[in-house]
């Protein structure tokens, strides 16, 4: 029997209850090389890249603002002054090996190499070459997404 399937013993039944069981969400992992050599980077560095994929991991609050910001980020002028989370991390699209498909990023992680090594990275030893691993929980129903505000007493 399929793991979906729950058996249920009924003492005295003729036979047990069988229900379906929700299956967890479905991941793949991905690993990028990211590097400024190996072609003409318009930065001469990849701190931004690495920048732009953490904000894919982070939350936001009532005003529709990140929560936090890496660190080459600068906080907007107006921050927020909510600490209300009313969402989740923002839903991305993967295009891989013609294939397409949504889902949250989670358990990122960057694994920098080089840091400094292009003229442009010099003065700030910014990163030029760095390992990102993340899985992506696919999201094939996005009526799967749904924020439930706890019941306030």
């Amino acid at each position: 029997m399929p793991d979906n399937w729950k058996k249920t013993i009924i003492q005295g039944g003729a036979a047990p209850l069988l229900s379906f069981q929700v299956r967890d969400l479905p991941t793949k992992s991905f690993e990028l090389l990211l590097d400024a050599h190996a072609s003409p980077h318009p930065n001469g560095h990849i701190a931004q890249d690495i920048d732009d994929l953490l904000m894919l991991t982070v939350p936001y609050d009532e005003d529709a603002k990140p929560l936090i910001f890496p660190s080459l980020r600068m906080p907007p002028k107006a921050k927020t002054t909510s600490k209300k989370v009313v969402g989740i991390p923002p839903l991305v699209k993967i295009a891989y090996g013609g294939r397409v498909q949504r889902g949250i990023i989670t358990n990122l992680r960057v694994k920098e190499e080089l840091h400094g090594t292009t003229p442009e990275s010099k003065d700030n030893v910014f990163p030029t070459r760095a390992h990102v691993t993340f899985e992506l929980a696919i999201i094939d129903d996005m009526r799967m997404l749904v924020y439930f505000e706890a019941n306030k007493t």
